[in-house]
């Protein structure tokens, strides 16, 4: 489990940001490209691989979002499914 959160918390060169991550975080200031928050609208992903230390590497995906109201939307598809 410590090595997924390691992983997972890593914002090293292991990860490559999709295209609209890319773009998204190049519009920031300087100081805060460093910090990979995401804000609004934002839908943040990158992937990269995952050293097993089994002699293989699998692909992992990370994001970033801001979902707001979640409580609302998760009652409304309940109310909509029974």
């Amino acid at each position: 489990m410590k090595l997924v959160f390691e992983c997972v918390t890593d914002e090293g060169d292991r990860w490559t940001p999709d295209r609209s991550t890319e773009k998204a975080l190049s519009k920031r200031p300087e100081s805060d490209r460093k910090w990979l928050y995401a804000t609004g609208d934002d839908i943040f992903a990158w992937y990269g691989m995952f050293d097993t230390g089994c002699k293989e590497e699998i692909p992992v995906f990370k994001a970033r979002a801001v979902i707001s109201n979640y409580g609302n939307v998760v009652r409304s598809e309940l109310r909509e499914r029974t």
